[in-house]
């Protein structure tokens, strides 16, 4: 046994590439690491743990003695060995969403119940697994172990064949030829692709999902893909899969050159579901050098190639500013952001102290009487704060001396009188206020501190609650697909303010106290971005003092809701409408519109 030990212990170390890491999920830069795509996963039980991963029950399989630990939504599970360090990865697909016109997934994958954990119900899952160590070194003891600290020391990875079979993927390029993998075409960030047995005469059906990944003569990892269906990634979850919505047969032409015409055929029918696993710490460094295809594609498609990794790359830069989390407030286009619009608000309350606002008593009423209400010096824009001094919520206030004109009354759109205590010489204010809220009122009155989904979010639950008709609080989701299914109708996408939702917004809606909603949705890439605040009225401008609200004309209504009635426009016109967009990102001049 200790022969076998040295011996893997020196194929280890032979080769050169270096096997630091777990990452998976194919991206073109590295701008979104651990964000979007790259994912690290842990490669020892003690890190697993850290990091709050489980120990769930496995499904039937081969090699039982190697322990599944799986995040709260169960996608991707690492294996361990009994010393502890990563010896394979699971792979899940809820069987109840899971659609593909092309397989059997009884065929292809392994069922699995999971248990019910404190996330997530008793669900089943396919399954298909990969592993780093074989049966014969983890009989003989000579198992994976944190002191060699490589992903793969055992010489190679072992996937499952067509009969369910374990297949050895060599790790190194020399041996790997020497097998039914079939060299294909190299991507950058991916790597050299080898598909079992792929070559044009190959039927479907005999078609293996996964495939082997190579540079510089050795593996760097494994690849699984297959065409199917499933839905749409809730906001603030995590996506771990690629996703191949394209239809486009000549981009897996250039990755598989030599697939079969059915292959081609169902990528132009049929959306793809893939994933890319590796087992370096750095695959945004992978490069191809001449010799790394099989077959060098055409020029236009290399082209094209080119030109899709160039614009990938420079968009993840952009979504990486705007990942920014912040909180800004005010709508406008000038070269001033910062000082006369797009407001920067405090997230804790030492930023708060140190932006000169003070503790201030809140309204009798509001529904989360465990925060602490902080107020900027004029107490128009206040912002609530929970037991571990962070943001939990806006309050917006109107100076019942300087607002006019509402045709509606206060307290049907959600508004409460407030008069707060004043110091000496001050003047006496009472003020229209409202709220909204980024944790639930049911989170604050337990009075507990709540770990955000989503550690750079402002939305600590992923959805937001804001003060509507009669003062009832109301829940808006953190997912676009959640907001479409509600009572919101999607209006007019602006730039710098992105989507915009307006609450059973039609031509016939009533312009009434309780037909118009004071707040709006504003969504950017599928998820909540920001929240708008409208009232009817007329607020004077205070010379000398920060003007936190915007003042749209008639025509800038019309651009933003076209789906609005008449009687809005009117109102705009004859009246007068104020309104304040609330941006949940520090750098809102990065939210864009499609361009169809």
């Amino acid at each position: 046994m200790k022969s076998l030990i040295i011996i893997l212990s020196i194929a280890t170390f032979a080769c050169g590439v270096q096997y630091n890491g777990l990452r998976v999920k194919f991206g073109w830069s590295d701008a979104l690491v651990d964000k979007e795509y790259f994912y690290n996963i842990p490669r020892t039980i003690a890190q697993a743990e850290k990091e709050g991963w489980r120990r769930t029950e496995r499904p039937p399989g081969p090699l039982p003695e190697l322990r599944l630990y799986c995040p709260s939504d169960r996608y991707v599970c690492p294996l361990f060995d009994s010393a502890g360090f990563v010896a394979g990865l699971q792979i899940a697909f809820p069987v109840d969403e899971f659609e593909s016109p092309t397989i059997k997934p009884e065929k292809r994958f392994v069922k699995w119940r999971a248990p019910a954990t404190d996330f997530e119900p008793a669900r089943d899952y396919w399954t298909a697994t990969h592993y780093y160590v074989s049966a014969e070194s983890l009989k003989a003891g000579a198992g994976p172990t944190v002191e060699n600290g490589a992903t793969l020391q055992d010489g190679g990875v072992w996937v499952s064949d067509l009969e369910g079979q374990l297949i050895r993927i060599p790790s190194t390029e020399a041996e790997l030829n020497t097998t039914l993998f079939k060299k294909q075409n190299c991507i950058p960030n991916m790597g050299t692709h080898y598909h079992w047995n792929m070559t044009p005469e190959k039927s479907c059906d005999d078609i293996l999902p996964w495939f082997a990944l190579t540079s510089k003569s050795d593996l760097i990892g494994v690849g699984f893909q297959f065409f199917a269906n499933l839905p749409p990634t809730p906001a603030g979850k995590r996506d771990w899969f690629e996703r191949y919505t394209e239809k486009n047969p000549s981009g897996y032409e250039m990755v598989t050159p030599f697939a079969p015409k059915c292959y081609l055929d169902y990528a132009s029918k049929y959306n793809g579901i893939g994933l890319h696993v590796y087992f370096i710490d750095d695959p945004w460094n992978i490069r191809c050098q001449p010799g790394d295809s099989a077959k060098s594609a055409a020029v236009l498609d290399r082209v094209k190639l080119n030109g899709a990794r160039y614009a990938n790359k420079m968009y993840d830069e952009v979504k990486k500013a705007a990942r920014l989390r912040g909180l800004r407030v005010k709508f406008n286009v000038g070269l001033r952001p910062g000082t006369d619009f797009f407001f920067d608000v405090p997230r804790t309350t030492l930023n708060a102290i140190l932006n000169g606002w003070s503790v201030t008593q809140g309204t009798a009423n509001i529904p989360n009487s465990n925060l602490t209400l902080y107020c900027a010096s004029d107490r128009i824009l206040c912002a609530f704060f929970d037991t571990t001094d962070r943001i939990a919520g806006l309050q917006i206030a109107h100076d019942q001396s300087e607002f006019s004109n509402n045709p509606y009354d206060w307290a049907t759109q959600g508004h409460s009188l407030w008069t707060p205590p004043v110091s000496f010489g001050q003047r006496r204010r009472t003020y229209w206020v409202t709220q909204i809220f980024f944790i639930s009122p049911e989170t604050a009155a337990k009075g507990v501190p709540v770990t955000p989904t989503n550690e750079e979010s402002i939305l600590r639950e992923n959805d937001l609650w804001v003060t509507g008709i009669n003062k009832e609080i109301y829940k808006i989701s953190g997912d676009e697909e959640e907001i479409k299914k509600t009572i919101f109708t999607k209006q007019a996408c602006i730039p710098w303010m992105g989507e915009h939702y307006y609450y059973n917004m039609t031509e016939t809606t009533p312009c009434t106290a309780e037909g118009i909603f004071p707040w709006f949705p504003l969504v950017d890439s599928g998820k909540l971005e920001g929240v708008g605040y409208l009232v009817a009225g007329k607020l004077d401008l205070v010379s000398g003092r920060r003007d936190w609200f915007e003042r749209p004309g008639e025509g800038a209504v019309k651009a933003i809701v076209p789906r609005g009635p008449q009687c809005l426009y009117d109102l705009t016109r004859n009246v007068g409408i104020v309104t304040m967009h609330i941006y949940f990102t520090d750098q809102p001049w990065y939210i864009g519109c499609p361009i169809w």
